[in-house]
């Protein structure tokens, strides 16, 4: 939440929450606004709030220090310039040094509201990772005695509170302190960190897709390549549900009759001609992601399905949509970093109740691929079916990699969620299932939870989806950089250039949002990814669940070219050598 555009005599940058300008960075786009803050949320002490959030002392005056150098602007001439666009007193001194398009983008920006209610916020802001950003932005917006942490976190719930909502000009009305001190020196260090980031970044998309469109000139295309894959197939399909339990785990809120693991089965219908002809039956394995439901990719359990394929979709009670709204509420405890590792065997239980099942229930198909199951996850659910194809977590690497702390690890809001999981004991399970024959991540997060070695432990076929524009899970650091030291064959990497965190998620009913996601974050053309996600999925499915090999032609870059649109340009690469 860097407040206000600066210029130094030794320094010229501009920052917004829309991003950095000048010879420091190119523009960055819309932030996550805070989503990421719930993530794994810890238990929230809301007690403080009432104590630390009721003070009548609002900020008077915003004050930048860099070094020696001082500068103050008044509060009221900051809201003055939100409200009317007009530049007063020593605001206009500061403000006159900037181009009147950079002045009506940081205008825009304190006038943007964030559309997050008081209790959801303090609950964000009141948990162990809130705590942990809030210390890490306080690093850079402090109050007169030091780090601005307990303020902006009182002025936080206190301006979701008012009138107006939450906004950088309420913001500095309820901050809790005569003064909003920006440190000058750590926001400098922040941007500089910003351009390095946003610089790396485009060097590997230029890098993959350079490499992608070398490939290609030599690749032939299979046929019917634009449509086959993504169109619907010609199987019709019903949906079953179960209400499974693993009694062998404990359960939510110390439920004694087992982790719940509540599970959608899209069955193809009998009678076509795949099982008339007694065919093998392919089987995918499909995990959402945090603070989600199994209903956000159905879309895809769907298209899979009207192919032939049997897709089981399960709930994971412990990190879903349902679970966050009864912690946003009071009435459930946060989810625990347990939650990693009950992922994984949420999967593996349900492999165990359709081995059990192609016995007892003449609806599951005799010969279903229990034994060649496919893993695809996105996000949370990423990392899930890697676990279980393989990858190794160390605890001792991930907790030295965690040790500190900075405001530039904000960066990378998947770090947060990652170093949680450092909490765990030493005596972790195997999380690898043999069953599972290959694994489809999407914006998975890898950097410290496996490490290299960790990732390079996984011999079964890979497929990693990356969003260039994803600062939840950058991808660079969390799956360009990681695939790129990958070896072996059956490595594809599929690189959607504009694509962010969520541009691959269906659409959710209302009821279903644990928490509010703007539309700028989402991004556009998600119908575009997710036509991308059903294709790529579709034959990587069909060739290594399968063993179809008339499917490689689809996993090349080639065909990734073939289906790639201008709007949101798509990059297939089977090998990734890292950029100089």
């Amino acid at each position: 939440m860097l407040i206000g555009k600066i210029r130094f005599r030794d320094r010229n940058w501009s920052a917004g929450l829309d991003g950095i300008s000048g010879p420091v960075a190119p523009r960055l786009g819309s932030p996550c606004q805070g989503w990421w803050a719930g993530v794994m949320a810890g238990w929230g002490a809301i007690a403080l709030v009432a104590t630390s959030a009721t003070s009548a002392t609002s900020a008077e005056t915003l004050s930048v220090t860099y070094g020696s150098i001082q500068a103050q602007v008044p509060v009221e001439e900051v809201e003055l310039f939100a409200q009317t666009g007009q530049l007063t007193g020593e605001l206009a001194q500061y403000g006159g040094l900037f181009p009147a398009a950079q002045r009506e983008r940081f205008r825009a920006i304190l006038q943007r509201t964030v559309p997050l209610d008081a209790t959801l916020v303090s609950q964000l802001v009141y948990s162990p990772t809130g705590e942990i950003i809030l210390d890490r932005l306080g690093q850079i917006i402090q109050e007169p005695n030091g780090n601005g942490a307990a303020a902006l976190g009182a002025g936080l719930v206190q301006a979701a509170a008012s009138p107006e909502g939450l906004n950088l000009v309420s913001l500095l009305r309820q901050f809790p302190a005569p003064a909003v001190q920006l440190n000058g020196e750590v926001a400098v260090a922040m941007a500089e960190a910003v351009g390095q980031r946003l610089q790396e970044r485009d060097r590997w998309v230029s890098a993959v897709e350079a490499q992608a469109a070398q490939a290609a000139q030599t690749q032939p295309l299979p046929p019917d390549a634009t449509a086959q894959l993504t169109q619907p197939g010609k199987y019709t399909w019903q949906r079953l549900s179960f209400n499974w339990v693993d009694s062998s785990r404990p359960g939510e809120s110390g439920s004694p009759l087992g982790r719940a693991v509540p599970t959608d089965l899209y069955l193809p219908q009998p009678g076509n001609a795949q099982a008339a002809a007694n065919q093998p039956v392919p089987l995918v394995l499909l995990s959402h992601g945090v603070a989600s439901n199994r209903q956000i990719l159905a879309y895809l359990a769907e298209h899979l399905a009207s192919h032939g394929i049997v897709v089981a979709v399960p709930e994971h009670v412990g990190s879903n949509g349902s679970k966050f709204q009864r912690y946003f509420e009071g009435v459930a405890e946060p989810p625990t970093p347990r939650e990693a590792l009950d992922r994984p065997q949420d999967l593996s239980f349900i492999l165990d109740q359709l081995t059990a099942l192609q016995l007892a229930d003449a609806r599951i198909p005799e010969r279903l691929q229990v034994d060649r199951a496919v893993a695809i996850g996105q996000s949370f659910g990423g990392y899930t079916a890697l676990a279980l194809g393989g990858a190794e977590l160390n605890l001792a690497t991930l907790r030295q990699a965690c040790q500190g702390g900075k405001p530039e690890d904000l960066l990378n809001l998947s770090l947060l969620l990652q170093c949680r999981l450092g909490e765990l004991d030493n005596s972790i399970p195997a999380l690898k299932d043999e069953r599972v024959a290959a694994v489809l991540a999407v914006n998975p997060f890898t950097s410290r939870v496996f490490n290299p070695a960790g990732l390079g432990a996984m011999q079964v076929p890979l497929m990693v989806v990356a969003g260039g524009a994803d600062f939840v899970v950058p991808a660079v650091e969390e799956q360009l950089a990681p695939f790129a030291g990958l070896t072996g064959a059956n490595r594809y990497l599929a690189l959607l250039r504009n694509g962010t965190h969520f541009s691959v998620l269906g659409e959710p009913a209302p009821e279903d949002k644990a928490l509010p996601i703007a539309a700028s974050v989402v991004g556009p053309h998600g119908d575009v990814a997710r036509e991308y996600l059903e294709a790529l999925s579709l034959a990587f499915v069909l060739r290594h669940g399968l063993g179809d090999r008339s499917y490689d032609a689809y996993l090349t870059p080639a065909y990734g070219q073939a289906l790639s649109r201008p709007e949101m340009p798509l990059s297939v690469v089977q090998s990734l050598n890292q950029p100089e």
